[in-house]
């Protein structure tokens, strides 16, 4: 079964995907590969789970991703949020009062938080960034009405350990962030792609502009309004404007 699974899934993106000029992988030459590494793998369903996700990431198509319907659990969600900055796992919003924003983790269940980081993005397909983002999520995740234990270095203070519920009845943690377009100071504009919407954003374009500088947020998945902001960023070859203005 493992080695079917491996034959159906390489033919498949064999004949159909369509990116091969781009992501530069001889696929013919790694069929074998993946057969062997198949055949060698525990023979656990979850093993075969993983197997088949290190298929997938091979390609670093961020749309790509394996799921097993006899795994599947719908699973709660920690609330709190995570960003890897400067190698680290960083609470980025939290509901919780013994986990707060700013703290760094170092263990997880008692694994280092730095293994998760590296397991979740050797499994997951994309960018370096998505793959980052999609181990950042999978953290959030955890089984209902468990507990996660948590070692933490919070921003004032010592070390010290934490233990968070998760159920499925939680709130979500959501970052704060400025309003989704605002002037941040004289000059300055705010812009998150993943909320404001292009029918808010088309009339603030002209006085986007003339700013000193704009910042676009895009930690997460643009709205229509990040199609309709690039057409005004597009500066012709024939134009004599020499920069705009874009953060």
């Amino acid at each position: 079964v493992r080695l079917a699974d491996v034959v159906v899934a390489w033919n498949v993106f064999r004949h159909f995907y369509p990116y091969w000029k781009d992501v530069h992988i001889d696929w013919d030459a790694r069929l074998q590969p993946l057969l062997e590494r198949a055949l060698n793998t525990t023979a656990t369903r979850t093993a075969h789970l993983d197997e088949m996700r290190l298929l997938v990431a091979e390609l670093n198509d961020g749309h790509g991703y394996v799921n097993d319907p006899l795994l599947s659990r719908v699973p709660a969600v920690l609330p709190l949020q995570f960003r890897v900055l400067t190698e680290g796992l960083v609470v980025s919003a939290s509901r919780d009062s013994t986990m707060p924003v700013g703290s760094l983790v170092t263990m997880i269940n008692g694994t280092p938080a730095a293994t998760r980081i590296r397991e979740g993005m050797r499994l997951a397909s994309g960018t370096t960034q998505w793959k980052r983002t999609r181990a950042e999520r999978e953290i959030q995740l955890c089984p209902a009405d468990a507990a996660v234990n948590f070692t933490i270095e919070p921003p004032t203070g010592p070390a010290r350990n934490a233990t968070v519920p998760c159920t499925r009845s939680q709130t979500r943690a959501v970052e704060v962030r400025p309003d989704s377009i605002t002037e941040l100071e004289p000059g300055i504009w705010y812009v998150d792609l993943t909320r404001v919407l292009a029918a808010q954003l088309r009339p603030m374009l002209e006085r986007l502009g003339k700013a000193r500088g704009v910042v676009f947020d895009v930690r997460g998945y643009p709205t229509d309004a990040g199609a309709a902001v690039l057409p005004p960023l597009i500066v012709p070859a024939a134009s004599n404007v020499t920069s705009v203005p874009y953060g």
